[in-house]
């Protein structure tokens, strides 16, 4: 890797006696130079994970770039893209190195210098092509004004020789109808192209619509980067933090025109960054993109005299829409900036980042949105030649399963019932045969689920849950004929369901035109509104409880029944707990998803904190990798024809060894065994003695203690027997008390009374505890650094249900279809990883310093001299398990607690920079 020996990787003052960043950055560096590498690569929090991905992958994007403006050759086979580019066929080059060997030096000499002139052309060829554009933009934008004024004058010149014509005023109900709501002809055989942005741009000019397409076509490829970073994580305020640390770097803006500036792109949804507060204020997800549809297509269409109303953030801001794009590349923007600067300049965000994607050399975007292939397609990524970096991993396989899952209630299935029945009955005089015979088979298939989902959840005999394939299920339903591969496509491709539920939401509004139809009584279903001279229609007010979902559901449920019956299963869900009754698809499989995404990237880097257990990520992912020996080893793929090569490494905390002390308790302070397996977990006694260990370590540990349960249901039964017992009453004599509330509206104010009892706390060990449940809101995501988390407690192990349906398809599903005890190997796998992110929310920082105590029998009795380790021990990062104590007796243990918060307190007061540093 000879360009790692030139770049001196920037070092962070804590990380500099360890240099673990290094080790991070060259790994990264290394899976973006070798094609087809498929990296694991583990960093606990507060070891500069993040900014380490950014630094090594940029650093590639930005040497590649370097060496081509030098004209130097790479080993690696995507420079065949770059010199076709330069004007040099792929086949000409292949022969150009087949040959080098031979080639006198004087030949290499001209050849280097070729391909540097090459390079150098294709840099000046994108400055510009955006030159280019930004003029035409701008006589764009005076050919709109010129137009308007013209518009204008002859509007005026036509509503005075019309003055008393009253036919001006009448609007002809029908026709607004079918303008708005009628799906165009369908053609099957027929190539649909996805939405092209530069015809929502295009502000209805003419001249661009003559544009010569082929030179279209050649400035996006030129401004499209040779190789792209698309990194993905779980939310967007996780990207939002990738920004921040971006920023801090050379490559996003830290010094001011440097060389190594790259341009960034954030790209986020409609409800994220849609700025029309017409649009906005329609709440859900689904409605804003409904709306958005409608009011994008602000045009004519061919034969018609008037057009759809058009968001006045898209319509004729072809230019503010460029500017927009612009600044979102000259400076690394979150979601949350670009949107007030499309609120500033009056240009739609959603549609800016949509065109700025091609050019970024790094992208930020949700798992959903890079996974989803349709989602791919329409916002216009391309893998090839992009290296994909997953950020906070340990979630991807379960992101897989939600992106590819479909439901649908059986109040959805009754509403596509009667809103496609009365689509077809208002506009069947106007439909093709083709969109007719579709739309009957969606009624069929609407009415066929609803009755035989209706049937299951009337069975009070039956599970609440079923699953079955799906071929059983279009057997059960009588649509074993329907080809939904066909459906499928035509769902897709003309669009009707966008159709089918803007005119449901419109029919079922209310009745009186007059509340909502400018004063004209008879109109009904349609608003009308006057833009200029122009009557519209327009959807009207939305109901408080909408439909419009309800035809995407089953057209998502559609596509998921389109798959491999062995890929899934569909379960029938009867109505419980207040959730309705309901058909869902699962995906069993996910590496069938996961494995295109990395066939077609050039490389896929998984990054996270807790990965560990690395074999069965990579296995769920994967599975014709395999991941032997020591973690810090690359070993190829099984499959000779695989061609992708496996690297993994895992790397130390930056925290110093004696800053973290894990305590296995098999038993407590009486010796009653801690074997919170489910079947004995209830016991009186046990939980009786979990609450002498809480209490205990509550006495030493100052600040905050986070008690980590196996579920809200257990949690219930150890609170309601401590209050009952007296337990409660004596930690809340230590420290204030708090319980993780199942409402998620209601955790922030519960973290800030939390933090609130921590920072008021007078006594040396005073502060309050937080009992929390694995795999809930607070055991992911959230930062419990310094005196918000000195103690940890995870009580038992929390393995899931195992006679849950879902899980036991999964289990199965592997074992068919892998090796020996994979479903197994799957199972232990989800316990912990969630063990992993529980512990994972105390010691977030160099300076930071916490205990976890892991109580339960199965992390091994006490004082284990044998020296192997457990299989759960085995699971643990290795940044932890290196600091697993190996205490002889209860009292061994609580004395080891003691020990170590006295030390720190003693060196904290002994040390104020060091005090400093640690409540920093």
């Amino acid at each position: 890797m000879p360009a790692l020996a030139r770049r001196d990787f920037p070092s962070f003052p804590y990380a500099a006696p360890y240099g673990i960043q290094k080790d991070l950055m060259r790994r990264v560096y290394d899976a973006c130079e070798r094609k087809k590498t498929f990296g694991v690569f583990e960093s606990p929090t507060g070891t500069g994970k993040t900014l380490s991905v950014l630094i090594g992958a940029l650093s590639w994007i930005d040497d590649r770039r370097r060496r081509r403006l030098r004209g130097e050759t790479s080993s690696s086979d995507s420079e065949d893209a770059v010199e076709a580019a330069a004007g040099r066929g792929a086949a000409a080059a292949a022969a150009g190195r087949g040959a080098a060997d031979d080639e006198p030096d004087w030949l290499k000499e001209y050849d280097a210098k070729r391909r540097k002139t090459d390079a150098d052309s294709v840099e000046k060829r994108r400055q510009e092509i955006r030159r280019e554009m930004r003029e035409r933009a701008s006589k764009a934008e005076q050919r709109a004004i010129l137009r308007r004024d013209a518009e204008k004058r002859l509007r005026e010149q036509i509503a005075s020789a019309n003055a008393n014509a009253e036919t001006r005023s009448e609007v002809d109900k029908y026709t607004a109808e079918e303008r708005e709501f009628l799906v165009d002809e369908y053609d099957s055989s027929a190539e649909h192209a996805v939405e092209d942005l530069r015809t929502l741009l295009r502000d209805g000019d003419d001249e661009s619509d003559d544009e010569d397409e082929s030179a279209r076509r050649e400035e996006d490829e030129a401004l499209r980067p040779a190789q792209q970073i698309i990194l993905c994580s779980r939310t967007h305020s996780q990207l939002t933090q990738v920004i921040g640390e971006l920023r801090k770097t050379v490559f996003g803006g830290k010094v001011e025109g440097a060389p190594e500036m790259v341009t960034a792109a954030a790209v986020a949804g409609r409800a994220q960054l849609c700025v029309n507060p017409a649009v906005k204020s329609l709440g859900s997800a689904a409605r804003i993109n409904e709306r958005c549809l409608d009011m994008s297509r602000g045009k004519k269409k061919p034969g018609e005299k008037e057009k759809h109303k058009a968001c006045p953030f898209l319509s004729k801001r072809r230019k503010a829409l460029l500017e927009l794009k612009e600044a979102a590349l000259a400076k690394p923007m979150d979601i949350e900036d670009l949107a007030k600067l499309g609120e500033t300049r009056r240009a739609c965000p959603y549609y800016a980042a949509r065109s700025a994607l091609p050019e970024a050399d790094l992208v930020l975007m949700p798992y959903a949105s890079l996974l989803h292939a349709d989602t791919r397609e329409t916002l216009g990524v391309r893998l090839e030649n992009a290296v994909v970096v997953f950020d906070e991993a340990h979630n991807l396989v379960d992101a897989v399963h939600n992106s590819y899952g479909a439901a649908a209630t059986l109040d959805q299935l009754n509403d596509v019932d009667d809103m496609v029945t009365a689509y077809v009955e208002r506009f069947k005089t106007r439909l093709s045969a083709s969109n007719l015979r579709y739309l009957r088979t969606l009624t069929n298939i609407a009415r066929a689920f609803a009755k035989t989902l209706a049937k299951e959840s009337d069975d009070e005999t039956k599970a609440r849950k079923r699953l079955t394939t799906l071929n059983d299920f279009l057997f059960e339903c009588g649509q074993d004929t329907v080809n939904m591969f066909s459906l499928r496509k035509y769902l897709k491709e003309s669009k009707v369901a966008h159709k089918i539920a803007s005119y449901g939401e419109c029919s079922r509004a209310d009745a009186n035109a007059e509340e909502w139809a400018s004063g004209r009584p008879g109109v009904g279903r349609v608003k009308i509104e006057k833009i200029g001279d122009a009557n519209v229609a327009v959807a009207p007010t939305p109901s408080p409880n909408p439909r419009v979902g309800a035809v995407h559901a089953l057209s998502s449920l559609i596509e998921a029944l389109a798959s491999a019956d062995s890929d899934g299963r569909i379960v029938y869900e009867r109505a419980a707990d207040g959730e309705p009754a309901k058909l869902r698809f699962i995906l069993l499989d996910a590496a069938s998803r996961f494995r295109r995404v990395v066939d077609a990237a050039r490389s896929v880097i998984l990054v996270g904190g807790t990965l560990a257990p690395f074999s069965e990520l990579v296995a769920q992912l994967y599975p014709e990798l395999d991941v032997t020996g020591s973690t810090t080893v690359s070993t190829p793929a099984r499959s000779p024809n695989a061609g992708v090569a496996l690297k993994t490494f895992t790397c130390g905390h930056i925290i110093p060894r004696d800053n973290l002390l894990a305590v296995p308790l098999p038993a407590g302070p009486t010796g009653v065994a801690l074997d919170f397996t489910h079947a004995s977990r209830s016991s009186a006694s046990l939980i009786d003695e979990l609450g002498r260990i809480v209490l205990n370590a509550c006495r030493v540990a100052p600040g905050g203690a986070c008690v980590f349960f196996p579920s809200f249901a257990y949690a219930d039964d150890v609170c309601a027997r401590w209050d009952a017992t007296g337990a409660m009453a004596a930690v809340r004599a230590v420290k204030d008390v708090y319980r993780e509330p199942r409402d998620g509206a209601a955790l922030e104010q519960c973290l800030r009374d939390y933090a609130a009892s921590i920072s008021r706390a007078t006594k040396p060990n005073g502060g309050a505890v937080l009992l929390c449940v694995v795999g809930g809101k607070l055991s992911e995501g959230i930062n419990f650094s310094d005196d918000l988390g000195r103690l940890v407690v995870v009580v038992g192990l929390p393995y899931a249900n195992v006679a849950d349906a879902e899980l036991r398809a999964r289990k199965d599903h592997l074992d068919a279809t892998g090796e020996r005890g994979r479903g197994r190997a799957y199972y232990e796998a989800l316990c912990a990883r969630a063990v992993n992110q529980s512990i994972g929310r105390a010691v977030r920082h160099v300076g930071d310093y916490a205990a976890v105590l892991l109580c339960d029998v199965r992390w091994g009795p006490f004082a284990s001299t044998s020296g192997k380790r457990g299989k759960h021990v085995q699971a643990l990062p290795e940044w932890i398990a290196r600091r697993l104590a190996t205490p002889t007796s209860y009292g061994d243990a609580h004395g080891a607690l003691a020990r170590f918060f006295r030390d720190k307190r003693i060196r904290i007061r002994a040390s104020p920079s060091r005090a400093a540093e640690t409540n920093g």
